[in-house]
Parts: structure tokens; sequence; C-alpha cells
């Protein structure tokens, strides 16, 4: 009686692992359609062993293919004069993956996910399309500020100071543009203005006026015009320049009344 007891504990066992190993083999061919390559590794190491010979079969080709098909990501973060830093954690869809970085490789399903890299009160989140099957993918991820930020980027760059601002004084890069507009077309303006002025005045040493050619009369209204045409340019900027400056949210006012434009006229 005590035999068959033994035998009979024994085959429930059996059967236990039997179904065991049908459900892990079941669900890795689910998870590896999905692209969970991971959690379908996690399954097939356990239909791989002590399973029916023909699940362990199949479970130890698809866990070699596995293997060959996970994508891996190698996360490099840069402090500001280029030093590799360690004292970085790294989080995978939400998933803490590395509290700190040692140069290894990271094992990463495929697809699209949500890369977020922590360095103190810094964090960096990136949005990366992962492909099946590619390896050591460098990510590369910039530390230059101590201010804590919250940067969001796109897969492949790296990701430094703010690119919109000066690192001078702090102003938009927008705002350098349009005085640098202003100045070198109100420089332009003065250029062209005192070449008009200069021709008038050789006409006038000539002593032809008012019957001078009309050849250099119209000289002397094309310069005199792409004067006016260029401090026009140069308010406008020096308004943009303004608005930028100081931030102002509101409308941004025209930088003369109605749009009107400085100049000055004279007739031979």
């Amino acid at each position: 009686m005590l035999c068959f007891a033994i035998v009979g504990s024994a085959g429930e066992v059996a059967r236990a692992d039997h179904a065991e190993c049908g459900a892990a083999y079941v669900a890795a061919q689910k998870l590896m359609r999905e692209g969970k390559l991971r959690a379908a590794r996690t399954q097939l190491i356990q239909c791989a062993k002590d399973c029916l010979p023909e699940v362990e079969r199949d479970c130890t080709t698809w866990l070699t293919e596995v293997g060959s098909s996970m994508p891996t990501i190698v996360v490099i973060a840069l402090d500001a004069q280029g030093k590799e830093l360690a004292d970085v954690q790294v989080q995978v869809d939400g998933e803490q993956r590395a509290d700190s970085l040692d140069g290894r490789a990271l094992e990463i399903d495929p697809g699209r996910r949500k890369l977020k890299v922590t360095r103190a009160a810094t964090v960096h989140e990136l949005d990366l399309t992962i492909l099946q099957g590619e390896k050591n993918r460098r990510v590369e991820i910039d530390f230059p500020e101590v201010n804590p930020r919250l940067v969001q980027a796109e897969p492949g760059a790296r990701h430094g100071a703010d690119s919109q601002r000066s690192p001078a004084s702090g102003l938009p890069k927008g705002a350098w543009i349009a005085g640098s507009v202003s100045l070198t077309s109100l420089l332009g303006a003065a250029y062209f203005w005192l070449a008009a002025e200069n021709l008038r005045q050789d006409l006038l040493d000539r002593g032809c006026a008012p019957g001078c050619p009309e050849a250099d009369r119209e000289s002397i209204r094309d310069r005199r015009l792409i004067g006016d045409v260029l401090l026009g340019v140069s308010v406008v900027s020096a308004g943009v320049f303004g608005y930028l400056w100081l931030g102002d949210s509101g409308p941004a006012a025209s930088p003369t009344r109605d749009g009107a434009w400085a100049g000055w006229r004279g007739r031979f």
C-alpha cells in the first residue's frame, strides 16, 4: 500500500511539472510574438529543461533565437568637460535598469521605448525606437549644468546646454540675431545715405543743378531708397530684439507709428 502511495505521489509531481512546462511553452510563444523578448526568455529557460524532449528542443532553439534578436544599448553620460560619469541611474519604460553606469550593455525589448536618465536632480527623457537585433547602440547624454531641469530629446542626439539661449548673457539666440541684423542694416543705411549725399554734393560742385543728368539724379534716388529700406529693416529688427529681450508676452508693438520709415529727401 505504501509503495502505491509513493508511486502515485511521483506521478502527480510529474504531471505538475509537465503542466508548468506546457504553460511556459505557450507563454513564451505569445511573448515572442508581442516582442517582449526579455519576458519570453524567462519562460524559455523554464521549458528548456526537465520537460518533454520535444518541448525542450523547441524551447532551446527559441532561446538561441531570442538571444540573437535581443537589442542592447550602451548608455554613456558625459559632464561639461566630456568626461564619462558613473553616478547615473537609468530607467526603461518606468523600470529601474541601472543604479550606475559601468560601460556594460543593457538588454532592451524592441519597439518604442522611453528612456529616463537621472543624475542628482537633473533628468533626461528620451523616446527611442529600438530595432530588433540591434546590438550595443550608443546613447550619449550630456550633463553640463548643475541646475535641475527636465530635458525632452530625440533619439541619437546628444543633449547639452539650452541651445535657444546665448551662453554669454542668457539672451535668446533670436534676440542676438535680431540685434545683429538691426545694427548691420543701420550701418548699411548710413553708407547709402552718405553715398547719395556725396553724389549730390558732387553735382552741386559741378554747377549742373537743376539740370543735372537724369542718370546721376536717378542714382541719388536709388541710394536713398536703399538707405530707407535698410533703415526700416533696422527699426523692425530692433523692435524684435527689444521684444525678445524684455520677454514681453503681449503682442509686439510696431517700431514706428503705422510702420512708417524715417528718411530724408532733397530735390535737384
